[in-house]
């Protein structure tokens, strides 16, 4: 027996019929068998006939998802909703397939019709949540994971992603509650788990964290995530022995590629005098400028030394020794042994009392040093000190949550009459530096400091010129260590390891004076001792 459709289309061992919803079943079971290609045909043949049953348009529309056809399944779904606007199920498909589209804001539009139309559906209320958290729109996703655990109290993994959001929305407190729930439904979970020690950490809890993380370890060793975690709280805590040791373990983490060179790395033991050992740098350009003071230590080992960076350090950085070849590539150099520049200090065993701290460790150019002088002099007037300011780092980096703030706070450093002000925030984190750059005594050179795609050249030399430099903890910062200029480091509550808990000095750069927040997310205190700082100075 055969099934006719519009065309003449023809499906062997079915009863001819002209109802929707039968043709629909009729259609699901082909490409239930596999038949996906004939299956998307009888549906197309099939709204020939019926261009206005729903059903047809979302028979077709998952059959293009399954046959990884995403731009036709969104015609598709898109048909469907046209149809039947209340059809929440249409919505919620519509917004997983855009969402594999990457059309993120069109898919959580759909999304919030469809939870909105019925805030049951449990597969659209966590694509919902998950496009919001993509676009880094944890605030709105937090009620979203709110409204489901609600819905849902006994799903462990809702309450996880709910820790998520509300640790990305800057809420380590109901962060750490929802995970405390997470594995109160779920012990063994060991994201869960990995999370909540990671909160702990943000909340200045570094025993409990680290007892969390230690736990995971001797359970199974092999979680290179964990250990690298584990590893900066070490590190956090002045444990630098252990803390690198345990950071090496950053490159068995999930998605990371070791560089593909073509000679052996260098390992602990291996005498490497006489040896041509080739260094390349990893990670932030404030890590290579923090860390290049490593590589003059490999010289004194009897080591011959390239130090492969991104081109656009490498003139900054050729002044780091004339005894060491920059390059900006890896590719040509034909060494012994290679070693990534952030596993140097485990190599040298380094500790709190053995980092290099000698500055400067870089020098300006003579000739940007000579004409930004006379910048500064000409802006300068008669004001007593000269204060270079930055207040943001890489906005898109993890690592910046918290420890930027926008260029407002700094307005009561303003007051200081007696001094005059050079912006030097270059690039991001300008939308509001009018706040600061319209008083008289503030000049803004933000806008023509290092347009020649080479870093930091111009900033260092301005750097160079003035009494002292205020900033956030950013990559500048480290170059204003490297250069050896007084410096006030202002700090979240709970910064990165390199700066330690406690105390307002640092052993990385001795220039330094460290402003720490007392209240997590307030920086009313440490700018008020920062201002006061600054008047004696």
């Amino acid at each position: 027996m055969s099934i006719t459709f519009s065309s003449n289309e023809k499906a062997d061992g079915y009863t001819v019929t002209t109802d929707p919803e039968k043709l629909a079943q009729i259609i699901s079971e082909e490409a239930q068998k596999g038949s996906l290609s004939r299956a998307e045909q009888l549906c197309l043949a099939a709204l020939n006939d019926h261009v206005s049953a729903s059903i047809l348009w979302r028979t077709l529309g998952a059959i293009r998802h399954h046959r990884k056809d995403t731009v036709g399944a969104i015609q598709a779904f898109n048909r469907l909703v046209a149809l039947d606007p209340d059809d929440a199920e249409g919505w919620a498909s519509l917004g997983l397939v855009l969402g594999i589209n990457e059309q993120a804001e069109d898919a959580v539009n759909a999304l919030k019709t469809a939870f909105s139309l019925n805030p049951d559906l449990h597969a659209a209320g966590r694509n919902l949540g998950l496009s919001l958290m993509r676009l880094k729109r944890p605030t709105e996703a937090v009620p979203v994971y709110g409204n489901l655990v609600q819905r849902f109290p006994q799903e462990a993994g809702l309450f996880i992603w709910l820790g998520h959001a509300r640790a990305a929305a800057r809420d380590p407190d109901g962060a750490k509650q929802a995970y405390e729930t997470a594995l109160s439904l779920d012990p063994t979970d060991r994201n869960a788990r990995l999370t909540l020690a990671l909160v702990e950490r943000d909340l200045g809890n570094i025993d409990q964290s680290t007892a969390l993380m230690s736990a995971l370890l001797t359970e199974n060793p092999d979680q290179p995530v964990v250990a690298f975690a584990r590893a900066q709280n070490q590190l956090l805590l002045g444990n630098f022995e252990e803390g690198f040791a345990g950071l090496e373990a950053r490159w068995d983490r999930p998605g990371i590629v070791k560089p593909d060179l073509p000679m052996p790395w260098w390992s602990e033991g291996t005498d490497i005098a006489g040896k041509h050992v080739m260094v390349f740098d990893e990670q932030g350009l404030g890590d290579t400028i923090q860390f290049c003071r490593f590589v003059p230590d490999l010289l004194a080992l009897g080591a011959r030394v390239t130090f492969s960076v991104r081109p656009s350090l490498a003139r900054l950085l050729s002044r780091l020794s004339d005894r060491i070849t920059i390059v900006d590539t890896a590719d040509d150099v034909q060494a012994d042994f290679c070693i990534p520049l952030m596993s140097v200090p485990h190599l040298l065993r380094t500790t709190t009392g053995s980092i290099p701290a000698t500055t400067p460790y870089l020098q300006p150019e003579a000739d940007r040093l000579d004409h930004w002088r006379s910048v500064i002099k000409a802006k300068q007037g008669q004001a007593q000190k000269t204060v270079g300011l930055i207040w943001q780092g890489n906005p898109d980096a993890d690592t910046d949550v918290g420890r930027s703030f926008g260029p407002e706070i700094l307005l009561p450093l303003i007051d200081l009459k007696d001094h005059h002000f050079f912006i030097l925030q270059t690039h991001v984190g300008r939308e509001a530096v009018t706040s600061l750059s319209d008083h008289e005594h503030v000049t803004d050179l933000g806008e023509i400091l290092d347009r020649d795609g080479h870093a930091f050249l111009d900033t260092a030399a301005v750097m160079s010129c003035l009494d002292h430099i205020v900033t956030s903890d950013t990559g500048p910062a480290h170059l204003a260590g490297a250069l050896n200029r007084p410096t006030s480091l202002l700090l979240k509550s709970v910064p990165e390891w390199r700066w330690g808990l406690q105390g307002d000095t640092s052993p990385w750069y001795p220039s330094f004076t460290l402003f720490r927040q007392q209240d997590r997310g307030d920086w009313s205190r440490p700018i008020t001792q920062l201002a006061q700082s600054l008047k004696i100075l």
